[in-house]
Order: structure tokens, then sequence, then C-alpha cells
């Protein structure tokens, strides 16, 4: 339960940045290395997540 309260917030957010990340790459030069600087901090975010869910409960 206490996972799936955590996982919440995180599934917005990543929610939130989809469509930023489907436009980000066609809107200017640097645009594909913003979107994969969101998506390297969404990734990070997951897995600190991820792993502190494992050594609780």
């Amino acid at each position: 339960m206490i996972v799936a309260l955590g996982l919440l917030p995180l599934l917005l957010v990543t929610l939130a940045s989809l469509p930023a990340l489907m436009l980000m790459p066609f809107v200017g030069p640097s645009g594909a290395d913003r979107s994969a600087a969101v998506m390297k901090n969404l990734i990070v975010w997951t897995k600190t997540l991820l792993r502190g869910g494992v050594g609780s409960g």
C-alpha cells in the first residue's frame, strides 16, 4: 500500500512529462538534449524510489 502511494506522484510526473518528451526533440537544436535529460531524470527518480521501497516494510 505504501509503495502504491509512493508511485502515484511518480506516475503523475511521468504522465505530465510525456507531451514535452514527444515535442521537445522537434523544437530547436538542443531539444533532443533536453528530452534526453528529462528521461534520465525520470529514470533516476524511479530507481531511487524503487530502491527506497526495498528496505522498508
